[in-house]
């Protein structure tokens, strides 16, 4: 179910004047149904990000799959683990490598996750600025344990994959969730992260997991009144 432009405004507390001129000039992405708007969750949400734009958690409720509990950030980016100095020639060697050591995954459905991350990168850039992008799956995958994962990986070399700040990938936050729900909850809390300045100059400092936690958890203890009550 995609949101109309009201839905659109109140997410991110403008008006709907301003998301119309966000559309024109600023590539908002939007579908034109019966001659109104349409927005889909998933593109908004990475667009936010890319623009370091807060998103509000509106954006979450009845036609996004039911609701349900609370997922944590914190606990994603744990399960995920930190791989440092990744290497590889082109995406999919660069996310084999990336996601290498994980357990859980037999030898096809690794494979398998990996292509579709690549599939995922081949349709559009996941640079959400600053050097870091956000590769994910568009569906969801068969996770170790049935829970989402979100795995940091510091890349070796920098990675120019036609960000729009023109400034090449260097660190990776590369999401797997269960579940499309799951996804949108996630996404839109790495994206709302993402907005705050010091933690982007953390992540350029390369943290190791306990000192990413740390912010992820202090950063994420702050949302949960502007979300909905029993989350959604």
């Amino acid at each position: 179910m995609k949101l109309m432009i009201a839905d659109v405004a109140r997410a991110f507390g403008v008006t709907e004047n301003t998301i119309g001129q966000w559309v024109r000039q600023r590539n908002l992405p939007v579908h034109e149904m019966n001659s109104q708007y349409r927005f889909d969750r998933a593109e908004l949400i990475e667009w936010a990000a890319t623009n370091q734009i807060p998103l509000k958690f509106d954006i979450f409720g009845s036609g996004n799959g039911g609701r349900s509990g609370r997922v944590s950030l914190a606990r994603a980016i744990e399960r995920g683990g930190v791989a440092t100095n990744v290497t590889g020639d082109s995406p999919a060697e660069i996310f084999r490598h990336a996601l290498e050591g994980m357990v859980g995954w037999t030898d096809p459905q690794f494979e398998e996750v990996v292509e579709l991350i690549a599939a995922r990168q081949c349709m559009g850039g996941t640079s959400v600025g600053d050097g870091i992008a956000i590769p994910h799956p568009r569906m969801p995958v068969v996770v170790p344990d049935g829970e989402p994962l979100l795995r940091t990986c510091y890349l070796a070399q920098p990675w120019d994959v036609g960000a729009p700040d023109g400034i090449p990938v260097e660190v990776l936050f590369i999401l797997l969730t269960p579940t499309v729900h799951v996804h949108l909850q996630l996404l839109a809390r790495l994206a709302s992260i993402l907005v705050d300045p010091d933690f982007r100059r953390l992540i350029k400092s390369r943290p190791d997991q306990t000192r990413l936690l740390a912010a992820v958890r202090a950063l994420e203890s702050g949302m949960q009144e502007s979300e909905p009550a029993g989350g959604a």
